[in-house]
C-alpha cells in the first residue's frame, strides 16, 4: 500500500531535536495543568501496554496475516496500527487533531512517547516545543489515510481485530488504555455527549446486549 510507504517516508524525513531547534509555544490552545496531567498518564498507560504485551514479533506475524502494509514487514507496522486505532477513536468522538486544541495536544504526546522516545513533553515546556516535535503532527494526515486504505471496518479497532481472538486478556487491557485516553478528551469541554457516551460505551462492549463480554473499568 502507497499510504504506509508515505507513512515512513515522512518519519524517516523528521530530524531528531537539536538544541538550536526553533520552537513554537503551545500554550495559547487552552489546555490546562490538570489535563496535561491526565492525557499524559493515560499516552503512557497505552504505551507502556503496547511495549509490553502487543509489541511482539508474534503480533507482527499476525498483523501481516491480517492486512498488507507494503514494503514494511516489521514492528514499526504494528506501532502504525495503534496510531490508526487512536486516530479512528479521535473521529469516533468526533474531535479534532488540530495542535491548536487541548485534543491535538494530547494527540502529539502520544505521538511523541511512541517515535520520539528521547524527547519528554512536560506541561511547563508547552510554551518552547521543539519544531522537530511539532513536525510528528504531520504524520496525522498519512495514519489516516492508511486507516482508509486497510480492509477493516472504520469503526473497529484494528488491534483488536488480532487481539480479541488470539490475546483477550490483552484486548480487555488495551481497551480499557484506549477508554482512559478517550475519556479524558471526551471531557476537555466539560460536557460528554450523547455520541461520546456511545462511543466509550462500544469501547468497553457496553453497546449490546451480550453481558458475558461488558469490560469492568474498575476490576
Amino acid at each position: 500500500m502507497d499510504c504506509f510507504k508515505d507513512f515512513y517516508e515522512y518519519l524517516e524525513s523528521l530530524p531528531v531535536p537539536e538544541p538550536d531547534d526553533y520552537t513554537v509555544d503551545l500554550t495559547n490552545a487552552g489546555i490546562s495543568e490538570e489535563y496535561f496531567e491526565k492525557v499524559d498518564h493515560a499516552s503512557s498507560m497505552i504505551v507502556q501496554l503496547f511495549d509490553r504485551y502487543i509489541n511482539t514479533d508474534n503480533m507482527q506475524k499476525k498483523l501481516h496475516e491480517r492486512i498488507r502494509t507494503g514494503r514494511y514487514k516489521n514492528r514499526d507496522d504494528v506501532k502504525l496500527c495503534l496510531m490508526i486505532d487512536i486516530v479512528r477513536c479521535y473521529y469516533g468522538l468526533d474531535h479534532r487533531t488540530s495542535l491548536n486544541t487541548p485534543e491535538g495536544i494530547a494527540l502529539l504526546l502520544l505521538l511523541a512517547k511512541l517515535f520520539r522516545e528521547d524527547y519528554t513533553i512536560t506541561y511547563s515546556g508547552l510554551s518552547e516545543i521543539p519544531s522537530s516535535i511539532i513536525n510528528l503532527d504531520g504524520l496525522v494526515t498519512y495514519i489516516s489515510d492508511c486507516s482508509d486504505e486497510i480492509d477493516i471496518p472504520s469503526d473497529q479497532c484494528v488491534l483488536t481485530t488480532i487481539l480479541q481472538d488470539k490475546y483477550p486478556s490483552v484486548d480487555r487491557s488495551y481497551r480499557i488504555a484506549l477508554y482512559r485516553f478517550c475519556e479524558a478528551i471526551s471531557e476537555v469541554d466539560g460536557v460528554v455527549s450523547v455520541s461520546e457516551r456511545e462511543f466509550l460505551m462500544a469501547l468497553l462492549r457496553l453497546d449490546d446486549e451480550d453481558v458475558t463480554n461488558d469490560i469492568d473499568i474498575d476490576s
